[in-house]
């Protein structure tokens, strides 16, 4: 049981590791006005672009006719791997976890315990 135990606080280290703050890096101040002046500032500066910075000011403008209240708004997000490495889960985590599922069917006191 004793080892169980172990496992069980070597995960909740692992996630606490996968789960830092990412706001404690140092920002360069140039970089963050460049940012703020350009919010899509690594895309090629084309008509995509353009429209895309169109819809987003005409929607959240309160003045114009096709304002959506931030309540009915909806975030989409294109599974191109973009956000897969902000918080990746360990291959250690998923082996343990799977390790877990195996042997649990020796450990019926696991329910209770």
């Amino acid at each position: 049981m004793k080892k169980y135990v172990i496992l069980f606080f070597a995960i909740i280290f692992l996630l606490t590791i996968a789960c830092k703050n990412e706001n404690s890096t140092i920002v360069n101040s140039k970089e963050v006005k460049q940012q703020q002046a350009d919010p899509l500032l690594f895309w090629n500066d084309v008509a995509s672009k353009k429209n895309t910075i169109n819809y987003i000011d005409e929607v959240t403008n309160k003045e114009s006719e096709n304002f959506i209240p931030i309540k009915d708004r909806i975030a989409t997000f294109d599974n191109d791997g973009n956000l897969w490495a902000e918080q990746p889960a360990y291959f250690q985590l998923f082996f343990a976890i799977d390790r877990v599922k195996a042997i649990a069917a020796d450990h019926p006191e696991w329910k209770d315990e």
